[in-house]
């Protein structure tokens, strides 16, 4: 029977990591699910969690994706589990393989619960034994429906809307709105340009961009993409990826 543990608090509780660590050498549950501040003490590095929460130099940005990802990848082989650490973005992998998913809004950190939603979301989905694609599907379900419910007047309405649209969430809205990326590719190339390419181009298509402009300046790049006519600015980057990312189209 799929199994997935959530590891809520083992990165400030000595007696909580211990249980899990324990749990897991024992019962070797089909995934293991927690912050990335909580992922880190499962693997035996020193965190500054904020209680529950993750540490603010735990939070997997630009800067800390590729180390993150080693980190998520290495816990998975040494557990054979699939490993989920949950955040702005999300990273999956098992032994063999590592997704990034990029689905969510800031409100799922406002309202609490949605940590342990997941973990009965990814339950439901892994009930099929596809652990991998099972822990991807509930992931992208909660991105997807927090971002559904963003407009909400306010936290406690958000809440309702986000169980609204969890429970009614359609398979068409999830293959049109997923934020999906191959995580080995950053990597393989040793290069977040990579990552950063699918990034733009999912997003592009998801504002239904007619074209993409990738415009250096003297001392950054600008990202901007052009919807119904008109130009819309999609983010501003260091110019020192602009080598790179035009390394990664020219491939």
């Amino acid at each position: 029977i799929p199994s997935i543990m959530d590891i809520v608090g083992v990165s400030c509780s000595k007696l909580r990591l211990g249980f899990a660590l324990e749990f897991i050498d024992r019962c070797k549950p089909s995934v293991i699910k927690g912050n990335m501040s909580e992922i880190k003490a499962i693997y035996g590095l020193n965190t500054r969690s904020k209680g529950v929460d993750v540490s603010d130099e735990d939070v997997t940005t630009e800067d800390t994706i590729k180390n993150n990802i080693d980190i998520v990848r290495e816990l998975a082989i040494k557990t054979n589990s699939v490993v989920v650490a949950s955040g702005a973005i999300d990273i999956v992998s098992d032994s063999g393989e590592t997704y990034i998913i990029e689905n969510g809004c800031e409100e799922l950190s406002k309202i609490t619960g949605t940590g342990c939603m997941l973990n009965v979301l990814i339950a439901t989905c892994i009930s099929t034994k596809d652990i991998i694609n099972g822990s991807i599907l509930g992931t992208v379900i909660m991105g997807v429906s927090g971002e559904f419910s963003r407009n909400a007047r306010g936290t406690g309405s958000f809440k309702i809307e986000l169980l609204d649209n969890i429970s009614t969430i359609k398979v068409e809205e999830i293959l049109e709105n997923i934020e999906l990326c191959y995580g080995d590719a950053i990597d393989v190339n040793d290069d977040y340009a990579n990552y950063l390419f699918h990034d733009i181009l999912q997003k592009a298509l998801k504002e239904k961009s007619s074209d993409i402009h990738i415009e250096p300046f003297s001392d950054l790049l600008k990202i901007r993409i052009r919807v119904d006519g008109k130009m819309k600015e999609m983010l501003n980057l260091g110019l020192d990826l602009y080598p790179s990312l035009a390394a990664v189209i020219k491939y």
